[in-house]
């Protein structure tokens, strides 16, 4: 004989085990949330060697750079990098010339420390053949200051110097000879100047940090009127920093 038990749920009885059910997800969604957003915000350690793609031989001098807070770290002479960041950031990985890859761990599994081995490659540059026109007025200030036998090391008297040779340090005052030695080192000295802020913007350019056009550049330069003081004192990060707002202001005046 066949025993058959039957339960029966009241309808109360059906509306708290959907109640109880419904507590134990919620529970578990915000256990889960709660990982993730701990291993979200997780300070990680990231060692990498960096390599190039085609010789597999270490890269020196290879930055790893912070997008959001533009903290920097460098290689060691064997190309082994180490650089702490939270998992969320985004690091860019750059080499003077190299292509730069972004790293971000945001997506990745947890761990406290990330060994990598990163390949980057070289840039290649085909250049159109093109008759270049030197810039004639600087050629002519060149060739003149070659035939003045310019030396920036000894082009002026200065300090006890000045009480030994008065006459000499006078003639250097009032001589045109001597005023064009001057003026050629000045020259000089703004150029070298220029080319450095073109290198450390053209860094920024390449990294997307700035979107300049190869004709922007030298109004650009001119606009942030970057003085030699700051370009020999300040942090790069200062620099790059203060280049920011102004860009942001060039871009809406041009």
């Amino acid at each position: 004989m066949n025993i058959f038990v039957y339960f029966h749920y009241s309808p109360m009885h059906r509306s708290l085990f959907s109640i109880a059910f419904l507590i134990h997800l919620i529970i578990l969604y915000s256990l889960l949330t709660n990982h993730h957003a701990q291993a979200q915000g997780k300070v990680i350690e990231i060692s990498a060697v960096t390599i190039d793609s085609m010789s597999s031989k270490p890269i020196i001098n290879v930055q790893v750079i912070n997008k959001l807070t533009g903290e920097r770290f460098f290689s060691d002479s064997s190309g082994r990098i180490k650089a702490i960041a939270m998992k969320t950031d985004s690091l860019v990985v750059t080499a003077t010339g190299y292509s730069y890859k972004i790293l971000c761990f945001k997506d990745s599994l947890l761990r406290e420390k990330y060994n990598l081995l990163i390949r980057l490659n070289k840039i290649q540059i085909e250049l159109p053949n093109v008759n270049v026109s030197p810039d004639r007025e600087f050629d002519e200030i060149q060739r003149d200051a070659k035939n003045l036998g310019y030396n920036r090391q000894d082009y002026v008297v200065h300090g006890f110097e000045v009480l030994a040779s008065p006459l000499t340090a006078i003639y250097q005052r009032t001589s045109r000879r001597e005023k064009d030695k001057q003026g050629y080192a000045k020259l000089m000295n703004e150029v070298q100047k220029r080319e450095l802020l073109r290198e450390i913007l053209q860094k920024y350019i390449d990294l997307g940090i700035f979107q300049l056009s190869p004709a922007d550049v030298s109004p650009f330069i001119d606009f942030c009127n970057i003085s030699e003081s700051m370009l020999s004192n300040a942090q790069e990060y200062d620099i790059a920093a203060y280049m920011k707002s102004r860009y942001e202001e060039f871009i809406k005046k041009r």
